[in-house]
């Protein structure tokens, strides 16, 4: 009996850790994305989860024409359900690149370590419903 219960003690923090691994490894993904699209455009991006693709994916609040990695674009269509100013989503979000005004100002290491938390803690409770 003591057997059977240790080894769902073990297995289930077996499943935490590797959602952690899968969450760092997501999070880092959508660095790579967001980094390699602000320096394309020279444009702020934040990352967000996308619950319908399961993965973060990075967005501008500036405005563009039909392009659809816009907030406001999805903020129009009904994809985001409530308005954000710039602050609200910087604060919202796991992580953002610098801004095209300020190149230099990026987020501070622990600011980043606080989202990349909040990351990890949203991912388990999302996808695993558990803390």
């Amino acid at each position: 009996m003591n057997i059977v219960k240790s080894f769902r003690k073990l297995m289930a923090k077996r499943r935490k850790a590797m959602a952690l691994v899968k969450a760092s490894i997501m999070l880092q993904k959508g660095i790579e994305k967001a980094e390699k699209k602000y320096k394309t455009t020279g444009h702020r991006y934040y990352l967000i989860y996308d619950p319908n693709k399961k993965e973060l994916v990075p967005i501008t609040y500036d405005i563009y024409i039909l392009r659809t990695d816009s907030y406001i674009y999805l903020r129009r269509r009904g994809k985001i359900a409530y308005p954000l100013t710039r602050r609200e989503l910087k604060e919202k979000c796991f992580y953002y690149t610098p801004s095209k005004n300020v190149p230099d100002r990026r987020s501070t290491g622990e600011e980043q370590k606080q989202k990349t938390l909040k990351w990890q803690k949203y991912y388990s409770m999302f996808v695993y419903g558990r803390k």
